[in-house]
């Protein structure tokens, strides 16, 4: 684990799909909008990018994180309802769907569709 994490390896983490997995948690130190906040930089890594993809939960509200700078700078998108307050716990979750077979229904329908095939 802690050869992975030392180089940026944390989103080979094998996860099963309908599952959450909490990744760090800590913090808000810093509010610049609703979109962007920094972490607590005692607790997140400070590898660029490392959180990209993965979830940023603060009071009751999740979002996907865009873009994570060794600054412990995140960007999540869409903004959170309203403006996080600072010193209020977060986590970086990776939250993985179930897949149902609608789903799969869906995905060969537009495959067939992309090769011509319907």
């Amino acid at each position: 684990e802690r050869a992975r994490r030392a180089r940026g390896m944390l989103l080979s983490l094998p996860i099963a799909a309908g599952t959450k997995q909490v990744i760090a948690e800590g913090r808000l130190t810093r509010i610049i909008s609703q979109s962007m906040v920094i972490l607590d930089p005692m607790v997140s890594s400070s590898i660029e990018d490392e959180y990209r993809h993965f979830f940023l939960s603060n009071g009751g509200e999740s979002r996907r994180i865009v873009k994570y700078t060794t600054g412990c700078v995140v960007t999540i998108h869409p903004p959170f309802e309203s403006r996080p307050v600072v010193n209020t716990k977060y986590a970086i979750v990776d939250e993985e769907p179930a897949p149902f077979e609608a789903d799969y229904a869906k995905i060969a329908r537009l495959r067939r569709e992309a090769a011509g095939k319907v």
